[in-house]
């Protein structure tokens, strides 16, 4: 049996180079990676578990070198989207509800909820500059 490894693969199209920086054992379920505006910084959402044992955390990557910079947990929903600001300072954990978390980037820490006033299930979100 093959062990399964998460990690960040990049793609160099120009040379046509490809390289995987392994993180650690794959998880449940991740989202797709986050990258602030100026390339260093990106932030997934990882989850591990099922129902009454799931725990969600975000993950911080300091991106030149590809390495894990913190993780801070989270309260799951059974289900949800992730997203990120245009400037790369807000997190969002949003869809399935009525409502958007915000969360501060630079900590990882809850900040406030956006009461949206309407369900939000399946809808995607625009970031306009």
């Amino acid at each position: 049996m093959h062990n399964k490894v998460f990690g960040l693969g990049t793609f160099d199209l120009n040379h046509r180079k490809f390289s995987f920086t392994p993180i650690g054992p794959v998880t449940t379920a991740i989202t797709g990676l986050e990258l602030t505006p100026d390339g260093k910084t990106a932030y997934t959402v990882v989850t591990n578990g099922n129902i009454g044992n799931k725990r969600c955390e975000f993950w911080k990557f300091e991106m030149p070198s590809a390495k894990l910079e913190d993780k801070v947990e989270f309260p799951c929903r059974s289900r949800f989207q992730f997203g990120m600001s245009a400037d790369g300072k807000k997190l969002y954990i949003y869809g399935a509800s009525y409502d958007i978390e915000v969360y501060d980037a630079a900590t990882m820490k809850y900040e406030k909820t956006w009461d949206l006033a309407a369900d939000a299930t399946m809808a995607g979100m625009l970031i306009l500059k």
